[in-house]
């Protein structure tokens, strides 16, 4: 059961970066984005899967059984995603008109933007600075996808196979030491939970990336730890699986970057503990004859070395736009949040009475009180409230894509106080047993590279810059699990933690809804006209460059008068 859920990750892992990997090798090579490469994509998806099962001896019959519910399933995920629009602001303002430019033949190498928009549309675009110098995984993937199905909703589908990928993964390594007391019920509940991130799904059918980075740093970390606990000298699939997800990771937004510094720091103040503890404690003379042992380290490091040095070629390859080309225009390589003439994009969205507030004060306040939107310019000051306690007013602010004031939900600030619990439990059964598990190593750097990637953002306090804050509440409850005996405590952890997502999810579904219905009725009301729809650019250009795309689809004659 477990190399199934190995081999659907994988396979999915490598289908999407083959699509990454053809595109930016082909912009390298002055192409564009074509057709083909989602083709690739999938052949590459299905070979990896089906090889796999044939080498696990699998018979052909239920290979070929397998790949039809592989595509079956693919192809409703992408007819859901179609359905439902994206209604985010940042979706349609400038995720949707990147993706649209790549798939006219933008070559975002080569080409400048305001150029090929003028040659190409004739048009003004407003807030093509962040197309041109954001970096572009999700972008390029769905811009490939709405390349074969001509619609620009698809492209989402990305969402979805990225958390199916990080469920699979978590649950495989979950199967692995030292997690492995749980039973596969536990492992299926918790491998959802760390998926069921209330940021992830906020984002899920809209072209916002913070849950995307989440995910795919998630599985980056989990690699991470296969590779430091896996008994194999080379761990050749968890290498490939943490060099193609730190890759995507760093395409994905600028903040992938952090993440991955995160996991480099926490790998090295882990070896560096490990080290301390054993000059500190030296073992007998009969321990140090295992030199097998040790050899059997030092290969595994170098191993992680290696893999990090391609990690950072292929970044720096697929980077190119934007850190070269912004080198080359004589800007910062993280222009435009960075450098001369940078733009700050955090504090205006930072409500007024937390702006130049100390981080732990700002975090405290989102944390621990009511949830709620509040947009940037109110100045009013956020509700405290008490834990688990649920107020009419804040549900209506759940479900949005950068919910602001308590973003992870109405049950997170008794969550993070239970999880404190549970971690004084688990404490406290370690010391009154004791016994030193070596196991605890594993968590020790889970909990080192989570939290670091916490604790060095200095907007924690939002919950779309941190959604890996969940996932630490969600290790705690599996690290809890296999060291306290009364597991019903750890259990109604986990019921608290569904609920809570559930209610975002309810949330975010209907908001979606209203806005997919209203963009129906409002395309029904301008085709019944039955006449050519005259559009006139407003002063400083059409913003949401994505809207002209919804009408093509509907069919809707329309003229541009310039």
């Amino acid at each position: 059961m477990d190399k199934i859920f190995l081999n659907i990750a994988f396979s999915l892992l490598s289908g999407v970066f083959t699509i990454f990997f053809l595109s930016f090798a082909g912009f390298i090579f002055g192409l564009h984005i074509m057709p083909v490469y989602t083709i690739l994509g999938l052949v590459a998806a299905f070979v990896v899967f089906s090889f796999r099962l044939y080498f696990e001896k699998t018979p052909p019959a239920k290979i070929l059984k397998y790949c039809i519910l592989y595509a079956l399933g693919l192809f409703c995920l992408a007819y859901i995603t179609s359905l439902l629009k994206d209604g985010s602001y940042d979706g349609r303002m400038y995720h949707q008109t990147t993706i649209i430019l790549l798939e006219k033949g933008w070559n975002p190498i080569y080409q400048d933007i305001t150029e090929f928009i003028n040659k190409t549309f004739q048009l003004k675009l407003a807030e093509t600075i962040w197309s041109e110098n954001y970096v572009k995984f999700s972008e390029i993937i769905a811009a490939n996808i709405f390349s074969v199905t001509h619609k620009i909703e698809t492209g989402k589908i990305i969402n979805i196979i990225s958390a199916i990928i990080a469920f699979c993964y978590a649950f495989y390594i979950l199967s692995k030491e030292p997690f492995c007391k749980m039973v596969d019920k536990l492992r299926i509940l918790f491998s959802f939970i760390l998926v069921y991130n209330p940021v992830v799904i906020a984002q899920t059918f809209t072209y916002y990336t913070d849950g995307l980075l989440y995910l795919y740093f998630l599985i980056a970390t989990l690699s991470v730890i296969d590779i430091k606990t896996s008994k194999n000298q080379t761990p050749v699939m968890s290498a490939f699986i943490f060099i193609i997800s730190s890759v995507i990771m760093m395409n994905i937004k600028f903040g992938g970057i952090l993440c991955f510094i995160c996991i480099l720091l926490g790998v090295l103040i882990f070896q560096a503990t490990c080290k301390f503890k054993a000059l500190k404690n030296p073992p007998s003379n009969l321990q140090n004859n295992n030199t097998q042992t040790d050899n059997s380290k030092k290969h595994s490091q170098r191993f992680f070395l290696h893999s990090v040095l391609i990690i950072i070629l292929l970044t720096l390859l697929s980077g190119i736009n934007p850190y070269f080309t912004n080198v080359l225009k004589e800007r910062h390589p993280l222009y435009p949040l960075a450098g001369e003439g940078k733009i700050d994009i955090t504090t205006p969205n930072t409500p007024q009475t937390l702006r130049n507030k100390p981080i732990l004060y700002k975090f405290f306040f989102s944390v621990f009180s009511q949830s709620d939107y509040m947009i940037f310019y109110e100045n009013r000051m956020p509700k405290l409230k008490m834990p688990f306690t649920i107020h009419k007013n804040e549900l209506l602010s759940l479900g949005y894509t950068d919910t602001r004031i308590g973003g992870f939900g109405v049950f997170f600030s008794g969550i993070l106080l239970f999880a404190v619990i549970l971690l004084f439990l688990n404490y406290k059964s370690r010391t009154s047993s004791h016994t030193k598990e070596e196991t605890s190593g594993e968590y020790t750097l889970l909990f080192l590279i989570l939290g670091l990637s916490v604790l060095l953002n200095p907007e924690n306090w939002w919950a779309r810059y941190v959604p890996q804050l969940w996932a630490i509440l969600a290790f705690i409850g599996i690290f809890a699990y296999t060291n306290i005996q009364k597991n019903g405590i750890v259990l109604l952890f986990a019921c608290l933690m569904l609920i809570n997502s559930f209610m975002v999810n309810a949330r975010s579904i209907a908001l979606s809804l209203e806005y997919t219905f209203n963009t129906i009725i409002d395309i029904q009301k301008i085709k019944s006209q039955k006449q050519k729809l005259i559009i006139r650019p407003p002063k400083y250009g059409i913003t949401e460059f994505s809207a002209l795309q919804k009408l093509k689809e509907a069919g809707v004659e329309y003229e541009i008068q310039r």
